[in-house]
């Protein structure tokens, strides 16, 4: 009997499991279509469907105004894909990040979802947004993913993929933002959007982006 996902109530805060094999994953990622709150992450035959909290999505969402200043600050060119489902039908797994961003691989500049790593490289960087108990960092890791921004609710932690092992180590700087102790700056900026505000947090942010540019720039 087909898996239906029709009368499936998922709260806020919650984590759904479902036992689904390969193509059964994909008919529930069809029906459960592309607007839609909730998150999906597949390994070794396990579905997680989860919906965050209004506050784990206020995070996001100020994670990736200070992704995009950090982009403006370096110059960098980039291209963001949202939560654009991520999977490998070869290694059989699969999960929708909070946001992924193409910046030194190649964008395969296609609106595609699920984007099908076998045939194109991962995005460079991702932010993931931990609305569970589940680490998914080893989904990431099968994926090739260079760099994940791991959000768990009390701290921003930045993880390198460590090709040989297959692991993530945790960094205090990122490879695509040399100089700057963002392990150390995102939490406290975090924590200052809800003394200063968003707006006021952004620009501070911005000047801090700057100084430190500036220092490295002398430095060097």
């Amino acid at each position: 009997m087909p898996i239906t996902c029709d009368r499936l109530v998922i709260p806020p805060g919650s984590t759904v499991t479902i036992q689904a094999n390969w193509d059964e994953f994909n008919d529930i990622l069809q029906e459960l279509g592309d607007r839609r709150t909730s998150h999906i992450a597949y390994q070794n035959n396990q579905l997680n469907i989860m919906v965050p909290l209004p506050a784990y999505t206020r995070a996001k969402e100020d994670l990736e105004e200070f992704i995009k200043i950090l982009f403006e600050e370096f110059s960098t060119h980039y291209r963001p894909l949202g939560s654009t489902t991520l999977q490998n039908a070869e290694k059989l797994v699969g999960i929708e990040p909070g946001n992924c961003f193409y910046i030194q691989n190649s964008d395969p500049l296609s609106t595609e979802t699920p984007l099908n790593l076998e045939q194109v490289p991962p995005p460079d960087l991702v932010l993931e947004i931990d609305i569970s108990s589940g680490n998914y960092l080893d989904i990431y890791a099968e994926l090739g993913v260079p760099e994940v921004w791991h959000y768990s609710g009390e701290s921003v932690r930045i993880k390198r993929l460590d090709i040989d092992s297959k692991t993530y180590q945790a960094q205090w700087n990122s490879q695509y933002f040399p100089g700057l102790l963002l392990s150390e700056a995102l939490p406290l900026y975090l924590e200052r959007t809800e003394i200063d505000g968003h707006r006021n947090t952004m620009e501070s942010f911005q000047i801090w982006v700057k100084e430190q540019i500036g220092k490295t720039n002398i430095a060097g």
